[in-house]
């Protein structure tokens, strides 16, 4: 499988891309587009998994346009390709899955995280309408939910005093878990970790499984 991520939004599509690389179990191998020749890659393509049967090529920077074709062609069960770029750019590849981190977006999805810490459902089922109707990647969403739900645990168990967080998130934070035990916590996020595991396996509906998730908790 193919996936491009890109977008205005460089602190979020990194964060995500380096969450993505330290969950992934198989063979990681990191390249930069700008100096990939088609030699050099057919060279890493045609390397099979050391340790693991699945492996992961991430191309750092927009590849060119010979290499993205060969990368396309190739892209297969044993081999996902991700290519990570550092801003906006116009792709359209019926291949390939397409994540943009827009800025615009992260103010919205840290309001989404909020109204969960709250268990407002009502609210955050509205306002997850909106950041899917604003093309939010769902990975997006569900990286910042599980932020959230960290840092809700850490405040149940006054791992916060002292830390690194701002005092004034740390206030938010505090005053959140109260709706919260720390089972009730701890179940949210495995049933988060499952969801976010059919999302990138492509076996789940976004919508309807957040929708379920959230009346859950």
């Amino acid at each position: 499988m193919l996936t491009i991520i890109h977008g205005n939004n460089l602190l979020a599509s990194r964060k995500y891309l380096l969450d993505l690389k330290s969950k992934f179990e198989g063979e990681v191998e990191t390249v930069n587009g700008r100096d990939l020749t088609l030699k050099a890659l057919e060279e890493i393509l045609s390397r099979s998994p050391l340790f693991s049967e699945k492996k992961i090529l991430i191309i750092e920077y927009f590849p060119k346009e010979l290499i993205l074709k060969k990368v396309i062609d190739v892209s297969s069960n044993k081999i996902d390709v991700i290519i990570w770029v550092d801003k906006r750019v116009e792709t359209k590849l019926p291949k390939a899955k397409i994540l943009e981190f827009k800025e615009l977006t992260e103010e919205n999805t840290f309001k989404l995280a909020e109204l969960v810490g709250f268990k407002n459902q009502k609210l955050a089922l509205k306002l997850l309408e909106k950041l899917l109707s604003e093309k939010s990647p769902p990975e997006f969403i569900v990286a910042s939910l599980e932020r959230e739900l960290r840092l809700l645990m850490a405040a149940k168990e006054d791992a916060l005093t002292g830390s690194k967080v701002h005092p004034f998130v740390i206030k938010k934070m505090k005053e959140r878990a109260k709706s919260w035990e720390v089972e009730e916590i701890k179940k949210a996020l495995e049933d988060l970790v499952v969801l976010d595991l059919n999302l990138k396996t492509r076996k789940t509906d976004f919508r309807m499984s957040f929708t379920t998730w959230l009346f859950n908790i």
